[in-house]
């Protein structure tokens, strides 16, 4: 017999989504053959709160209590463990003074999301005390360039110019110069690690082959698509827009200029190029220039011009979490966060 399984899902603020987290649960049940019986949901509602301050996790300890379930499924997420002005602070000491060296993986967007922000503001406070000789940046792709408050002659190592031995070689030398003790592989450790990357490559084959891959990856595509569904509708002038779904379970964000009595669209849906596999499969968008007549239902001359199409495709990390990527399991991995920023 199926176990009975609750869910319990829960957001800080009213404008996040649970939608996220019930995805990955639901494949997760899938995989088990469990029954989904009930979801409780608490939205707005800080975690540190308790069961007072958190109605439907009452809810569910009462059915807990009245056996109605087996079992409950809840979704972790760890930065969400570390919110908070407590958290914040003990998450930024790991840069302003445990950390011999700070090696910073660069990319144009870094410091512009909540947590990247918060390493920027660390590194730059105690380089503000004791300068960034304790720094090395590492430019991820040849498009970035050192923020303008990092001194010119400030040490950093390209990474496409230089490749991984390169830079790893003097991440070694900067921490043996700040004291750090650097010790060689044992051939024990190299067998381990050996196993815990074939064991990744087992699970990367799985996720692209037939299975809950392409369910988790669809699902993760279709929340990224909400969130910018949500962010076009709550927008203010000067930037209006409307938003249709399309055909292809993607939407159509059309921004009108009155001005210019011209509009420009962004279309963005997940596509899946092989039946019940997610190899070069992934999140599509195209912008035009004008309206392309992709809205069922809404009738419109298309007199539109594609100015830009990419697709970045969908795969497996080795913590497990889908990441995108510009090629079919290429390098440079990105978050959803660096995604919607893309």
């Amino acid at each position: 017999m199926a176990k009975r399984v609750a869910f319990y899902v829960r957001v800080s603020t009213d404008g996040q989504t649970v939608e996220n987290q019930l995805g990955e649960l639901h494949a997760v049940a899938g995989r088990h053959g469990w029954q989904v019986t009930k979801i409780y949901a608490d939205k707005g509602i800080s975690g540190t709160k308790g069961r007072e301050g958190r109605p439907e996790f009452d809810k569910l300890l009462k059915a807990i209590a009245r056996r109605e379930i087996d079992m409950v499924a809840a979704w972790s997420v760890e930065q969400e463990q570390l919110a908070g002005r407590d958290g914040e602070e003990k998450f930024a000491d790991v840069f302003t003074q445990k950390a011999r060296i700070v090696v910073i993986l660069y990319r144009a967007a870094w410091g512009a999301t909540p947590w990247t922000r918060i390493e920027m503001t660390a590194i730059k406070n105690r380089a503000f005390d004791y300068g960034y000789d304790f720094t090395l940046w590492v430019p991820l792709d040849t498009e970035s360039r050192l923020p303008d408050y990092v001194p010119k002659t400030r040490l950093y190592a390209d990474l496409t110019t230089f490749g991984e031995s390169a830079v790893a070689g003097v991440i070694v030398a900067l921490a043996t110069e700040r004291g750090a003790a650097v010790t060689v592989e044992t051939l024990q450790q190299k067998t381990e690690r050996a196993a815990r990357a074939a064991a990744y490559e087992q699970r990367r084959a799985v996720f692209h082959g037939p299975g809950d891959g392409v369910q988790r990856a669809r699902m993760r595509a279709l929340t990224l698509i909400l969130k910018l569904k949500e962010w076009a509708e709550q927008s203010v002038a000067p930037l209006v827009f409307e938003v249709h779904k399309t055909a292809t379970n993607g939407i159509l964000i059309i921004h009108k200029d009155d001005v210019r009595r011209r509009a420009i669209s962004l279309a963005v849906a997940w596509r899946q190029a092989i039946t019940n596999s997610t190899d070069q499969s992934g999140f599509e968008y195209q912008i035009f220039n004008g309206v392309p007549n992709i809205v069922p239902g809404r009738i419109s001359i298309d007199d539109s011009q594609r100015l830009l199409s990419k697709k970045y495709y969908c795969d497996l990390a080795p913590s497990d979490e889908i990441v995108w990527t510009k090629s079919v399991q290429g390098p440079d991995p990105l978050s959803d966060d660096q995604l919607m920023e893309r």
